[in-house]
């Protein structure tokens, strides 16, 4: 009895330690868990301040990086105003509206068959063109082994220009005796004009052609054929190119030819050395 006493009497001391050492384990492992807390927050803060000095220091680099960008000039009715830097022009896009210079040199292209053609000589599938105006021109082309000058009136067919029936063809030989007789020729528009015709104008040209003495005109020989005669027609001097035909001992005018008139028979004399190295070429 005395033994089960003392064991009574010290198991109350044996709990107290028991649930004092429960107390001391809940203890450090609160502990424990407020240092691995504390850590846990540490560590967080640390990477969080990493990764904003990580971002901070990309920023700064590709601020470096990437220079500002150049403004460009801008116009506002026809006045500039210069930005911080001028840039070089940049081609004309697909679109855009071209320089002046360049539409007006897309202008001047070579024009289509056809259609008039300039001044100074033109290729075409007949030959080399020169115009003399508007519905005359003057073709050099070449027929078999012979090269031709073709003097030719010209007609519009739904725009284009085709040539008409009133025309004559010279040869080499002929067109090299025009541009010899182009002083005669001129003195005797002179003389046509000025109604001074008389059977002694011009007599000392060869090629002068005897002609009736009524007529206000003078003639001269390309060929036996072929004459070139300067008239007066109504109000107007006239530079006829024509072939002649015999009947009865007498020469003829006949449907093959051309009549000039002064304005023509200039632009003609202002294009013969161009028409000259047309016929050299070919």
């Amino acid at each position: 009895m005395f033994a089960s006493a003392l064991q009574k009497r010290k198991a109350p001391p044996a709990q107290q330690q028991q649930q004092s050492f429960q107390q001391q384990q809940q203890q450090q492992t609160a502990s424990s868990n407020g240092s691995q807390w504390k850590r846990t927050r540490q560590i967080a803060e640390e990477v969080d301040g990493a990764s904003a000095a990580w971002s901070l220091s990309e920023m700064l680099s590709s601020s470096k990086a990437q220079p500002t960008p150049r403004t460009e000039p801008t116009t506002n009715a026809g006045t500039m105003t210069r930005g911080p830097a001028m840039t070089a022009p940049t081609a004309c896009k697909w679109g855009q509206q071209k320089p002046v210079a360049s539409a007006r040199a897309a202008a001047g292209a070579s024009k289509a068959v056809g259609k008039k053609p300039q001044q100074k000589g033109e290729e075409d599938q007949e030959g080399i063109v020169f115009e003399l105006s508007a519905k005359r021109r003057v073709t050099v082309r070449k027929w078999r082994a012979a090269v031709l000058v073709d003097v030719r009136e010209y007609y519009d067919d739904n725009g284009a220009s085709k040539p008409g029936k009133k025309g004559i063809s010279l040869s080499r030989d002929q067109w090299e005796t025009l541009q010899r007789l182009s002083r005669a020729i001129d003195e005797a528009v002179e003389l046509v004009k000025e109604d001074s015709v008389d059977e002694q104008s011009l007599a000392d040209v060869d090629e002068r052609v005897a002609v009736d003495s009524k007529e206000r005109s003078i003639a001269f020989a390309l060929s036996p054929k072929r004459r070139i005669t300067v008239r007066f027609f109504r109000t107007a001097v006239l530079i006829d190119l024509r072939e002649y035909y015999d009947q009865d001992g007498v020469s003829k005018p006949g449907k093959k030819g051309i009549s000039l008139s002064k304005e023509q028979w200039r632009a003609l004399q202002e294009l013969r050395p161009e028409i000259s190295d047309a016929i050299r070429q070919l």
